[in-house]
């Protein structure tokens, strides 16, 4: 390591994305968290839940896949990149994405990665748009090519996460826009999220774009909730 970076390492170190603490191992952990992460074990392949919900729900999409569940130091990993412009965390908490992607059945499929939108307005008061970044990182990582103009969120909806099932997918109901459908036409599409819940955003992502020509749409995220209420 050079002399200065390891000084600099010292005097500033990084923090562990998952707890906050300084690390000075150059990893973006620390070694007690890595033993604790909550990772997305037996999620079912087309639902990305454990316990499997496609007896329950039908969704657009063909598939969806995620490294963690929601709880713990992922969950604060997530929240810290979303809510507290903690952008460096996006770097990590992407390679992470390419390793799960890696072992996807349908990765050699995808054509393109596209981000899930944010509306204008609640880009412009956060400042930038977190699944943008994971979705950079997951390309740069991949060399699959990822296109941020083409799905656009055109409504500044309600938040998903005070609403139910069936309120989250009828406030999502004709909110998002493809622009350039070129570039989906025929394509598979990886959708990148940072949290799955129930599954009404990538839904209506996804039939948003099969209905621009999109061949298939599979998706991806950070995390995934353990518990779903569907009601």
């Amino acid at each position: 390591m050079n002399p200065f970076k390891k000084l600099l390492d010292l005097i500033f170190p990084k923090r562990c994305i998952f707890c906050n603490t300084p690390v000075y191992s150059g990893q973006p952990y620390c070694e007690q968290c890595i033993s604790l992460i909550p990772f997305a074990g037996g999620i079912c392949p087309v639902c990305g839940k454990n316990p499997c919900i496609c007896g329950r729900k039908q969704f657009a999409f063909s598939g969806v896949s995620a490294v963690f569940f929601y709880e713990l130091g992922a969950e604060n990993a997530i929240r810290q990149l979303k809510f507290h412009e903690r952008v460096s965390y996006a770097a990590p908490l992407a390679n992470y994405l390419y390793y799960r992607l890696l072992q996807c059945d349908f990765y050699p499929e995808v054509d393109v990665i596209i981000p899930v939108p944010m509306s204008k307005k609640a880009e412009h008061e956060r400042g930038y748009n977190q699944s943008v970044l994971l979705a950079k990182g997951l390309a740069k990582k991949s060399g699959i090519p990822v296109c941020t103009e083409v799905l656009i969120k055109m409504k500044d909806t309600k938040k998903q996460h005070d609403l139910g099932q069936r309120e989250r997918q009828e406030n999502l109901k004709g909110a998002f826009q493809v622009f350039h459908p070129h570039l989906v036409a025929g394509k598979t599409v990886l959708l990148c999220d940072d949290v799955y819940t129930t599954g009404a955003t990538f839904d209506e992502c996804a039939r948003t774009l099969l209905a621009y020509g999109a061949a298939k749409v599979f998706c991806i995220a950070v995390a995934t909730t353990r518990k779903t209420n569907l009601s």
